[in-house]
């Protein structure tokens, strides 16, 4: 029953009402167990995707060693990004709008978790190459979903403007991502030569 209330929660604002309502989904087993699910699942997407098109080798790490190393860095930067959102929120007085953004954010990354299982087990196991385009396509369409329901959340405060709203955004969700992409590609043209 409540994980039917999370899928439907981001697309209704009763439902996702409810959830708060029936307690903190933060602390729930539900929670941390496709939390848990989504942090692997997106690692092990970033290390095929490393794996078949990017190729970056680290020096005396085997494969579960670059995978693992790839958990540490994408639950360390979910984790930096969290405390950094609670702490702005507490700073600018806007609480209840931080929470719900980081719920949120938590209801996207347990909806993820799912679609990612199927997609990956077929990876791995079909083996098509159009299958990671496909991956990637779903995954940037979460995305593209969190960022827009977030911008609307965050809509709800009137004393903050739009354009400072949309630059915050920005600044938390799509700048760490390019910085991120900036990095890969630098270390694999130093990899290559």
């Amino acid at each position: 029953n409540r994980l039917v209330q999370v899928f439907k929660a981001p697309f209704s604002r009763r439902f996702l009402n409810q959830l708060v309502r029936d307690g903190n989904l933060f602390r729930e087993r539900i929670a941390f167990t496709l939390m848990i699910l989504y942090l692997f699942l997106g690692s092990l997407f970033v290390y095929l995707l490393n794996d078949r098109f990017i190729g970056i080798r680290l020096p005396e790490t085997g494969g579960i060693l670059q995978f693992l190393l790839i958990v540490i860095v994408l639950s360390g930067y979910l984790f930096v990004k969290s405390m950094l959102i609670s702490f702005l929120g507490s700073i600018f007085k806007t609480r209840e709008t931080t929470y719900h953004y980081l719920l949120n954010q938590l209801i996207f990354a347990m909806i993820s978790a799912p679609f990612l299982l199927i997609l990956i087990a077929l990876i791995v196991f079909v083996k098509l190459p159009i299958l990671y385009y496909i991956t990637g396509i779903v995954f940037i369409l979460f995305l593209l979903v969190r960022f827009i329901r977030g911008f609307f959340i965050g809509m709800t405060l009137t004393k903050f403007s739009y354009l400072l709203l949309f630059v915050y955004l920005c600044t938390l969700e799509i700048l760490p991502l390019l910085v991120v992409y900036k990095l890969i590609v630098d270390i694999a043209k130093y990899a290559v030569v």
